[in-house]
């Protein structure tokens, strides 16, 4: 499989330092990024198993105990009518949480996992974001080094240049074990809708469910941006080699060997000191295996061609 990553004049610092960028979602350029919608944290039979499985055997095991006067915080008390005060000592915790249905737990379990985010107003897609944004890092990378519009936005204008990838180098393959849903090349999933998702389950195994999040959440995009047919590889922003802060954004670098690299696309709109600089390198030893591709427009029709000399 054929990988490409395109970069601007100023990405030569790639080449130069043999290191990447592994971005945050919220530093790419789709606002929807990793950012499903969440309807709710899980469907009614989950909290009802929630609820059965972590709520009601503490319930049941102090429910018999009476109540007492003493629970009730003492700014309280003088606002209570004495009958109400001579009642709560005569009754349970179970009688006294079944008189009042709004605040059992079943069901204060049931209003806060199971209900609409519009309901309670909480934007899970937003707190889920901010958490991948401190543990994952996104290299993008797609599967054409030609699409006319993708070398306009990533490559300034086609003054830039392409790396390709030996998508079989080590570095592409980290996984850890078969279960392992990040560390190595993955297809982005387009679809028409965006995802609409639980994001607690107590069904299936747990390997499964973290693919379904994983899946849902960091390889997902709208089909909308399907043309550039990407590829992910992401990594835990943890074991990065070097940590910087520009313009106040965190950058995190990951070092690749020179040998996932096989060849350098020149843009058609690159200039000779661009040129010059990339030649320059591939006559280093740790990049004498790199050939470079000089574009040019082609002559009938909509498309780039590469050639091994320039113009």
């Amino acid at each position: 499989m054929k990988i490409f990553k395109y970069l601007s004049p100023d990405r030569i610092d790639v080449l130069e330092n043999k290191s990447i960028r592994f971005t945050q979602a919220r530093y790419l350029n789709d606002p929807f990024e990793s950012l499903p919608f969440i309807s709710k944290l899980m469907n009614e039979i989950e909290s009802s198993i929630l609820y059965q499985e972590s709520i009601f055997p503490i319930i049941d095991e102090i429910g018999d105990q009476k109540l007492s006067i003493n629970d009730i915080p003492k700014e309280y008390i003088d606002q209570i009518p004495k009958e109400v005060i001579d009642l709560i000592s005569t009754i349970t915790i179970k009688d006294g949480l079944e008189l009042i249905p709004e605040i059992h737990p079943e069901n204060l379990a049931k209003k806060l996992f199971s209900s609409n985010t519009e309901q309670i107003k909480i934007n899970y897609s937003e707190k889920l974001k901010e958490c991948w944004n401190k543990y994952f890092g996104i290299l993008s990378l797609t599967q054409t080094n030609d699409n006319i519009t993708m070398w306009s936005h990533y490559a300034q204008n086609h003054e830039g240049f392409v790396i390709e990838f030996d998508s079989e180098n080590e570095f592409f393959n980290k996984k850890r074990n078969k279960n392992d849903s990040l560390g190595y090349l993955r297809e982005v999933k387009y679809t028409v809708e965006r995802p609409n998702m639980e994001l607690i389950s107590f069904q299936g195994s747990e390997n499964e469910f973290i693919e379904h999040i994983i899946s849902n959440i960091l390889y997902n995009k709208s089909q909308k941006w399907s043309s550039e047919q990407e590829l992910r590889l992401i990594y835990n922003l943890k074991n990065s080699n070097k940590k910087l802060i520009v313009n106040e954004q965190e950058i995190f670098l990951f070092n690749f060997p020179t040998s996932a690299i096989k060849n350098i696309f020149i843009g058609v709109n690159a200039t000779n000191i661009l040129k010059n600089k990339l030649e320059n390198i591939i006559k280093l030893k740790d990049y004498s295996h790199v050939k470079i591709k000089y574009g040019e427009l082609d002559l009938k029709d909509y498309k780039l061609q590469f050639k091994n000399s320039r113009l």
